[in-house]
């Protein structure tokens, strides 16, 4: 009898910050009163993970690497718990597995699964356009989904209080996008993935073809990334020149907003054409009731908020922004403390109404001291100039605004 090779694939989408107020400090976190919000649109990682049985004459790890661009990374994993599990997970990473918070939620669900399974591969294939340090919860969404997605692939039934206890190990955002991706449940909502049995054939038709276009897609990345990196090279000189007029002409950078973000890619198109119209299908007959929560605590305490959202702009660049050092930063301005807590921003009022209400100071604590370690600020200026009023996510380099061209 031939065994079934099984696929599951979500898009991973970014959060947004619309308000982050920071409190003091307990233990080694700070608390924070803040309202998520998930943004579906062209910014997104894809998340595939693929079962396939041990014995069936089908791709081994070697041939898949064959098939990968060479900008991805390999890592490879038999579990101590299940020698009869090889996963393997692929992807444009930038740290070191143990790091990696795909890899850490494997590890953490692995021990729930039976260790009398037939014997199998695990692919984990993570294309990431969302950029790390831009303060929109790349990592953690992926992670989320592999919480998730694993629980779905193996029948872990695995409980809503399990769940949200590796959630909050892994980090604090990782919970929130547990609780949209979810819609406050114990499992993944049919509306934000697919799942479906593969053929040998299929396989090949999905993973990583070299073709000219996807290295001509490489190379856009590269030039935009220079592009961005000699403007903020510009910046960093006219720190030393004293010349106004100078320094009002290189404020404008250029940067990546959502939409241009969705043609770097080729990879996304081959899984759209055996998955895109399955998910389109399923988000006819599904409803989800909220994409936004409120945050408090050290991230513990997370509550579904319901409203309706304007559509986002994110707009991305090359500046990784550290979170320790920027919450570091924070800290040592013991001022901003004191003012964060004056503003007494209303949770209970919708996301429109804040951002109509509020500078983008008052919104974010992690702004100025962001901008106080890297060159932010001309940025915004910049994309003031394009797009209006802009705000900051989180405590990464990501800004966005609310795009008023599209009505409804």
């Amino acid at each position: 009898m031939t065994k079934t090779i099984k696929a599951y694939y979500a898009k991973a989408y970014p959060k947004i910050n619309i308000t982050l107020k920071i409190g003091e400090k307990i233990g080694n976190l700070h608390t924070l009163q803040s309202r998520f919000c998930l943004v579906e649109g062209s910014l997104y990682d894809s998340f595939l993970i693929i079962k396939e049985p041990l014995d069936k004459e089908a791709l081994t790890q070697q041939n898949l690497v064959k098939k990968l661009p060479q900008r991805y990374t390999t890592f490879s994993e038999t579990t101590k718990q299940h020698n009869a599990i090889q996963c393997y997970l692929y992807g444009n990473f930038d740290c070191k597995l143990e790091d990696n918070l795909i890899y850490k939620a494997y590890m953490l669900l692995a021990k729930h699964i039976d260790s009398n399974i037939n014997p199998c591969f695990i692919h984990i294939i993570v294309d990431k356009r969302i950029p790390v340090g831009g303060g929109l919860g790349g990592g953690s969404v992926n992670a989320a989904l592999m919480l998730l997605l694993l629980n779905e692939l193996f029948n872990l039934n695995c409980s809503k209080e399990i769940l949200y206890q590796y959630a909050k190990a892994l980090g604090s955002d990782v919970a929130f996008f547990l609780m949209i991706y979810t819609q406050n449940s114990t499992h993944i909502t049919p509306y934000f993935y697919v799942k479906q049995d593969l053929s040998k054939g299929d396989l090949d038709s999905i993973l990583f073809k070299q073709t000219q276009d996807e290295n001509l897609d490489s190379n856009i990345c590269h030039v935009e990334r220079s592009k961005i990196s000699k403007d903020l090279e510009m910046i960093k000189e006219s720190k030393q020149d004293s010349n106004i007029e100078s320094k009002k002409d290189i404020s404008c950078l250029r940067t990546r907003t959502s939409e241009s973000l969705a043609h770097t890619c080729k990879y996304d198109k081959n899984l759209d054409s055996i998955f895109l119209n399955s998910l389109k299908q399923k988000r006819q007959s599904y409803f989800i009731s909220f994409l936004s929560a409120n945050v408090y605590g050290t991230g513990e305490i997370i509550e579904p908020f319901y409203e309706k959202l304007p559509h986002f702009l994110i707009h991305c660049n090359t500046i990784a922004c550290n979170t320790g050092a920027v919450y570091k930063e924070f800290a040592r301005e013991k001022q901003a403390i004191k003012d964060s807590k004056k503003d007494n921003i209303d949770l209970q009022k919708d996301s429109i109404t804040l951002l109509q209400t509020y500078d983008i100071y008052t919104l974010n604590d992690l702004y100025k001291p962001a901008c106080n370690l890297y060159e932010l600020e001309a940025i915004a200026k910049g994309l003031h100039k394009d797009y209006g009023n802009v705000y900051f996510s989180g405590s990464g380099s990501s800004f966005f605004s609310i795009n008023h061209n599209i009505k409804e």
